[in-house]
């Protein structure tokens, strides 16, 4: 059996709480990534959200493929998937940013990052990213 998460985008996913004590930051998800890994997780999913639905349209949101790449450098086992909207994307250039990523070192990684397909979701996000939302 494997284990994963998803990795704290938002800084918490509760719409409920105010504050879980997760900030969205490279700081506190870079910790979480390699503690993760020590502890002996598997996989973390990176949500590929533009605009914080959970916390509000205002509140920061860490970018799935920075971050990613980001990861991707300072862990070695953890793999990394990419929840990947593809009305946010160009096939090829979607491709080229997958790609990079699996030539970041250490990439010692059992796997390529893996990508998510994700159909649906927040259609604000979808609207901002001036994206053609799908039927």
């Amino acid at each position: 059996m494997r284990y994963g998460y998803w990795l704290p985008v938002f800084g918490g996913w509760l719409r409920n709480v105010e504050d879980e004590g997760m900030e969205a930051s490279w700081n506190y998800v870079s910790r979480l990534a390699r503690r993760s890994e020590q502890i002996g997780y598997d996989l973390t999913l990176i949500a590929e959200l533009n605009l914080n639905d959970i916390k509000g349209v205002e509140a920061p949101s860490l970018d799935a493929w920075s971050t990613a790449a980001a990861l991707a450098a300072v862990t070695n086992t953890l793999e990394l998937m990419v929840a990947v909207r593809p009305t946010f994307h160009q096939p090829a250039l979607l491709a080229k940013q997958a790609a990079n990523i699996d030539s970041c070192p250490p990439m010692q990684k059992p796997t390529t990052p893996a990508c998510e397909l994700v159909t649906a979701g927040f259609s604000t996000s979808h609207c901002a990213a001036r994206a053609t939302i799908p039927p």
